[in-house]
């Protein structure tokens, strides 16, 4: 598999055997309806005729995107297999996060995209940026 371009460079990532392909007209679960809206916002021009639903899709889903406990807050664990993808996260923010991360692997590889996990948080709970113009 060929190096993926992916920013900020997630803490660790595990390359397995295998594609998945995404169906344009698939569907997108999120647990939440708060969620909803974030994921729609998200959704990358490949993606854009997804439907997503709450709860569950009237088919099965190839996008799933659930909270799941243990995970730091603003994390997320990306697992893209042959049979789906899964994105957990602990906080709105970790799933936003989750969703970016495969939105840029869909921009760089097209809709045929390689099995692999991804576990990312952030290093820092604030985070801060200086210009010093002088």
């Amino acid at each position: 598999m060929r190096k993926l371009n992916l920013a900020p460079i997630p803490k660790k990532i595990n390359e397995n055997n295998g594609f998945y392909g995404i169906q344009p007209q698939g569907c997108i679960m999120v647990d939440t309806k708060e969620l909803f809206e974030s994921i729609y916002i998200a959704k990358s021009y490949r993606l854009a005729e997804m439907q997503i639903e709450v709860e569950r899709c009237h088919q099965a889903p190839q996008i799933c995107i659930v909270k799941k406990d243990g995970i730091k807050e603003e994390g997320y664990h990306l697992l893209i297999t042959e049979c789906g993808i899964t994105i957990e996260y602990s906080t709105y923010s970790g799933a936003f996060y989750g969703f970016m991360t495969l939105n840029q692997i869909i921009n760089e590889t097209g809709l045929q995209i390689p099995c692999l996990s991804i576990e990312d948080e952030p290093d820092f709970t604030i985070r801060g940026y200086m210009l010093d113009v002088s």
